[in-house]
């Protein structure tokens, strides 16, 4: 087959500047990359090979341009997975792209806080599959399917309710599918407008941070983390100077105007992640007055919840707390 000759009548490298690839042989003299030419000035044995592939240049984003409306290059994915090589990101961003058109990611906006939560679940797609304690197997736990994909899908009904979306077993040796970047991102995908029944482009086109993280993590951890990725990616993809996304100057929309402000069992955790009686990583710094609103909000919920007969009053302990302990911790934290 090929050797190593390069294109060209002399085997050497010439260049030109971002223009598409050329042919191999003596036409591709003017070609910037070397491609492995069979014996012979012409390169017979590989013009097909080269013809039926497409050889074009990356697209040209103007400066200036958001991302809203066309795929992310991957120079920004580089720049916003700043911890991952290159060729990872390299391996990805196919999936990624085709990821944000099928599920409605059109704007620059709903790619960042895809891009953060991504971002910090996968620590920037390092991760397709949840790492398990020492001594403990997969059969162990989530009735033997544990987390895998970018979004971590566990149990084995997720597993085949995915499935049947894009028709494709996940189930039994197939689990393992959710590994390959197609599935592990197009699988995030799908969990990020589908997962109990909301869709997490309505929170991100409304900048709320809080609520993205609180549907994808059910609390706050490394709500720090998510911050970070979500403010590179807004600097990345010019979320600011896009002209049909208006965000203001705040990073994200403060609790009081967020979704989990409708929510008791987010208010507390707002309250408790901010609190260091809470004993929860991942918001940093912790403020007293986010500690504070955010206890003060789920005793609101909570006067009006010692109102109902006692059989429709809450029980279900939330972040390891019994409701007697969420009562104390909100009580002492709201001073």
């Amino acid at each position: 087959m090929a050797t190593s000759r390069v294109p060209g009548t002399q085997g050497r490298f010439l260049f030109d500047f971002y223009g598409a690839d050329d042919a191999p042989g003596i036409f591709g003299q003017r070609g910037n990359r070397c491609y492995r030419d069979s014996p012979g000035i012409l390169g017979v044995n590989d013009w097909a090979s080269w013809v039926s592939t497409a050889h074009l240049p990356p697209p040209v984003v103007a400066m200036g341009q958001c991302a809203c409306n066309r795929d992310i290059t991957l120079d920004e994915l580089c720049n916003i997975y700043k911890a991952q090589k290159r060729s990872k990101c390299e391996t990805f961003l196919p999936a990624l792209n085709a990821t944000f058109k099928t599920y409605g990611m059109n704007s620059c906006l709903r790619k960042a806080h895809f891009l953060a939560q991504v971002g910090h679940e996968s620590g920037e797609l390092t991760y397709v599959a949840e790492t398990l304690p020492k001594g403990k197997k997969e059969a162990d736990v989530y009735d033997g399917y544990k987390g895998r994909g970018l979004l971590q899908i566990t149990y084995k009904k997720n597993y085949q309710a995915y499935g049947k979306v894009v028709n494709h077993d996940f189930t039994d040796d197939h689990r393992v599918d959710l590994e390959d970047p197609k599935w592990a991102t197009d699988s995030a995908g799908n969990y990020w407008t589908t997962h109990n029944n909301v869709d997490l482009n309505g929170y991100a086109d409304k900048n709320d941070l809080l609520a993205v993280t609180a549907r994808v993590n059910g609390g706050y951890n490394g709500f720090a983390d998510r911050l970070t990725h979500l403010k590179r990616g807004f600097t990345v993809l010019k979320v600011r100077a896009c002209p049909t996304v208006k965000i203001g100057k705040e990073d994200y929309v403060e609790f009081a105007k967020s979704d989990v402000y409708a929510n008791d069992v987010y208010s507390f955790g707002w309250g408790c992640w901010n609190d260091p009686k809470g004993g929860k990583a991942g918001v940093k710094p912790q403020l007293p007055a986010d500690r504070k609103a955010g206890y003060a909000r789920y005793l609101e919920f909570r006067a009006l919840q010692l109102k109902l007969p006692v059989a429709q009053q809450p029980t279900k302990k939330h972040y390891g707390f019994t409701v007697k302990e969420m009562d104390a911790l909100a009580k002492e934290g709201v001073k």
